[in-house]
């Protein structure tokens, strides 16, 4: 067992050990105040504290008269946790060297680390041309497929086959119309017409306004019992003369029957028809034409 001086602070009154007696003599810094003192021996050697007990007080301590002394055996058994967690004394260094840990102490017990092996990069099986061992590895991880179901074939739709209008449809198509228009004209000129002759035979006047609206009358006839396609100059054409032929019928019909009643001699062609009667024969002309070609609602 080497030799350990003991020495104690003047200033916190620590117990400081040196394992050398060359420190004797020289300045040091205390590790608890952090004070310089001189380094003087205390006269107690290293034997003596082995054999020494603790309920004896080292040189330059100052002990508490109240302070009981325990024995070895009662610290044994009732260890307390602050001795446990109490860390070491420190060792006073000189003032010149750094403030390392002496040699003294066990230095700190690590852990021998094992080196890592290197983690090789896994094998790229298309760079290595090796197809089946790659095809074989997705096919084990890859979930099971589901089965597809069939697709229901959809029917074939069939072709319509446009109708080809030629010209005989088309020429047939118009005459039919023709023919309606002319229907629809001649029904409007007899309502008119019996109108016309009824207003005249109760009243004994002749109203030349009648002879207009009648002519309005054909013309919306002529217009409805027509085509769409015809309606034009053709349909205010056949509205203008069944309009005409609507006015001046009646008026021929009144001077035959005239004659017939032998008042020929009375009445003359001149007395039925009158240039105001011309005036209002043209005029449901022209408004049967207005009407029945569409020009109207224009």
């Amino acid at each position: 067992m080497s030799e350990v001086i003991l020495s104690t602070c003047p200033h916190c009154e620590a117990s400081l050990r040196f394992k050398d007696r060359d420190f004797l003599g020289k300045k040091a810094r205390c590790p608890s105040c952090l004070e310089p003192f001189v380094i003087k021996q205390t006269g107690i050697s290293t034997a003596d504290l082995g054999v020494m007990s603790d309920t004896k007080q080292l040189p330059g301590r100052k002990t508490r008269t109240d302070e009981k002394p325990r024995s070895r055996e009662k610290v044994k058994q009732r260890p307390s946790v602050k001795s446990q967690e109490k860390p070491k004394r420190k060792v006073a260094q000189p003032v010149q060297q750094s403030r390392r840990k002496t040699a003294s102490l066990p230095p700190r017990q690590l852990r021998p680390t094992q080196p890592r092996k290197p983690v090789s990069p896994k094998k790229d099986d298309w760079l290595s041309d090796d197809v089946e061992a790659y095809e074989s590895e997705e096919i084990e991880n890859l979930p099971p497929r589901r089965e597809d179901k069939p697709v229901p074939a959809s029917r074939p739709r069939k072709k319509r086959k446009r109708k080809r209008k030629n010209a005989y449809n088309q020429e047939q198509t118009v005459f039919v119309s023709v023919i309606f228009a002319l229907m629809g004209g001649s029904v409007a000129a007899v309502i008119g017409g019996v109108a016309w002759i009824g207003i005249v035979i109760a009243t004994g006047y002749e109203f030349g306004i009648l002879a207009w609206g009648i002519g309005g009358l054909v013309g919306f006839g002529v217009l409805l019992s027509s085509r769409d396609h015809i309606v034009g100059d053709v349909t205010g054409i056949i509205a203008g003369m069944t309009a005409i032929l609507a006015v001046t019928a009646p008026k021929l019909l009144l001077y035959l029957v005239v004659m017939a009643a032998g008042a020929g001699g009375q009445i003359g062609f001149g007395d039925i028809f009158t240039p105001l009667d011309a005036l209002w024969i043209f005029l449901a002309g022209v408004t049967a034409y207005r009407v029945g070609s569409g020009q109207v609602g224009e």
